[in-house]
């Protein structure tokens, strides 16, 4: 899907692992 609609598939790892650090760091929180 990420391919077909263009978006370099660098950019597509570095959203999620900022999504994954995101929540991370909300869980983090609550601990």
């Amino acid at each position: 899907m990420a391919a077909q609609e263009g978006i370099p598939y660098q950019t597509l790892v570095a959203s999620v692992l900022q999504q994954y650090a995101s929540g991370y760091l909300k869980l983090d929180k609550f601990s």
